[in-house]
């Protein structure tokens, strides 16, 4: 819920990966800054990219992680009002990505539950029919003569 609100910065763990997707926005802006209007470019292809990605490996894989969830969720950005995707030629702004991030959050984590509440009801359910169907024969006395004396045709004519 909180990577859905405002307070998206400071879910734990999300400090560095909101500063990396910063820093790609303010790379991207200089990258940019002297183009015309309507014109795009890819981060990707900006001067000193590859360098940027070699200097920190946290940067790396948090760049990485933008560029894939811009291909895999159609979105831009994280933690912020929505950006003009970095990794891809859409030129309209799109949702942040940690909408759609805490969207599927909460799709698993509903899948799950019920899977898990499912599963418990099931076992609840054959454990009543057994308890219903065998508790007699678990509670009634046993058929088997104390005597090992007895012969087994006379176990079933025992009387009581």
């Amino acid at each position: 819920d909180r990577l859905n609100s405002s307070e998206c910065i400071f879910v734990p763990g999300m400090e560095k990966f909101v500063h990396y997707a910063r820093e790609a926005t303010e790379f991207h802006k200089k990258c940019s800054g002297d183009l015309e209007e309507g014109e795009r470019v890819l981060i990707n292809t900006c001067p000193g990219y590859d360098d940027m990605l070699e200097q920190d490996e946290d940067r790396a894989w948090s760049w990485g992680k933008l560029k894939e969830m811009e291909r895999d969720f159609f979105c831009a950005g994280f933690c912020g009002t929505g950006e003009v995707p970095l990794w891809s030629f859409s030129g309209r702004k799109t949702e942040p990505c940690n909408l759609m991030i805490g969207m599927k959050l909460r799709a698993y984590t509903k899948t799950t539950g019920t899977q898990i509440f499912s599963f418990g009801c099931a076992v609840m359910l054959v454990f009543w029919m057994w308890s219903v169907l065998f508790w007699d024969q678990v509670k009634a006395p046993s058929r088997i003569p104390a005597s090992a004396a007895a012969a087994p045709d006379d176990w079933f004519n025992v009387q009581q």
